[in-house]
């Protein structure tokens, strides 16, 4: 398998090139980080990418055609990010996206392809792990395919829920709504607005994103991640639809990119602000976010993960599940999860659980050792100009 790939985005499904950047995804790695007893060590996969000018191999183009036809929701796009490996099934038409550190590979969400082909393809990546020696893990699946891993041997950690904002059933009467609508009038009071850019992005405007996001790393806990949400780059940005909320004088204030791939599910990716925009900037571009996608006819939005959010009555919750949600609930002082569920509930009009799929516990921080050396950039953002072939492989 190649050690590196070109950021891919398949545009044969409409597919346009998601959670939101440090809105919940890099909880896991956070929270177990802090409980491991293990130091790291050196990774197996040999030397992770460092840049985007690498030629685009054979692999990448064919992951990004199955997620092009196949792909469930816009966290299958991250699955051509850079330094992602792929294993695909003996026809070819099925992929899973890992990679690998402190001797675990990682798969980021399920295999995408044929329903009748995701339980071969799991059973050969498992094998391969097995080959190799590396723990394995699957992180942010779907509910989908629980009873495939389960056949497998394999355990799941429900890690949270992704808020989703169904647009038929979403509006902003009543009582629990009363603040975003009077956010929105303030703001708009004071000349703020958003605008819409679609792509590509001219290169003024990408200016004043990278501005904006300048500031934003300024602030005290944000930084650039990767492996499971999208970083800052000038070449991502230009290729993605975008709102920006500006004041009165035209300047930006906020912005968060779009991506999808049919139209049942929009979502965000990066979203940023500057640290002294006005008190309610994000209600209100997710408001306008949530406007948007209604007027072009998806079905709903997902604002991305909340972790640690417990148990829905219906849900079979093991043990294990229990006692680890137990813990970590108690540490909340800590990591805030209750924080940012409430501030999601603000929109939600419903919730998707999302899991960790492992083998067992012993495992659990080795595995959240290696999501936390996946999530770190190693110095990728914003590395320069695509190749002519990644380019033109867009534009098809």
């Amino acid at each position: 398998m190649s050690n590196s790939c070109l950021l891919q985005h398949a545009t044969r499904a409409r597919v346009a090139s998601r959670a939101s950047n440090n809105c919940g995804d890099g909880f896991l790695t956070q929270v177990l980080d802090e409980c491991a007893l293990e130091k790291p060590q050196p990774p197996r996969c040999g030397h992770l990418f460092t840049g985007i000018r690498a030629p685009v191999g054979s692999e990448c183009v064919r992951a990004a055609e199955i997620v092009g036809q196949y792909a469930r929701s816009p966290l299958d796009l991250l699955k051509l990010w850079p330094s992602k490996r792929y294993v695909f099934s003996a026809s070819g038409d099925c992929v899973i996206a890992y990679a690998v550190a402190n001797g675990t590979a990682i798969a980021l969400g399920d295999p995408v392809g044929p329903e009748a082909e995701i339980e071969p393809t799991t059973r050969r990546f498992v094998q391969l792990c097995k080959k190799e020696r590396w723990a394995v893990a699957f992180y942010r699946t779907l509910p989908d395919f629980l009873p495939t891993y389960r056949r497998l041997q394999l355990r799941k950690l429900k890690i949270g829920d992704d808020a989703i904002v169904e647009l038929s059933r979403f509006s902003l009467e009543g009582r629990t709504k009363r603040d975003i609508r009077s956010k929105t009038r303030q703001l708009e009071a004071q000349g703020v607005k958003v605008v819409e850019y679609d792509p590509p992005l001219p290169s003024a405007i990408i200016a004043q994103l990278k501005n904006v996001s300048d500031e934003w790393l300024m602030i005290p806990g944000r930084r650039e991640r990767t492996f499971a949400v999208g970083y800052f780059n000038s070449d991502y940005l230009q290729s993605t639809p975008l709102l920006a909320a500006v004041n009165v004088s035209g300047k930006m204030l906020a912005f968060i990119n779009l991506i999808f791939v049919d139209k049942d599910e929009l979502t965000g990716d990066l979203m940023r602000r500057r640290p002294n925009a006005p008190n309610g900037i994000m209600d209100y571009l997710f408001f306008k976010l949530l406007q948007y996608a209604k007027e072009r006819e998806y079905r709903k939005v997902s604002l991305g993960l909340a972790p640690m959010t417990g148990f829905q009555e219906e849900e079979h919750a093991t043990v294990e599940e229990r006692v680890i949600h137990a813990l970590l609930q108690k540490l909340d002082f800590l990591f805030s999860f209750r924080g940012l569920y409430r501030y999601k509930a603000k929109f939600a009009t419903s919730w998707e659980p999302r899991y960790l799929i492992y083998e067992n516990m012993l495992q659990l921080p080795r595995t959240a050792l290696a999501l936390h050396r996946l999530s770190e950039t190693k110095g990728e953002t914003d590395a320069g100009p695509l190749s002519r072939e990644r380019l033109a492989y867009n534009r098809r």
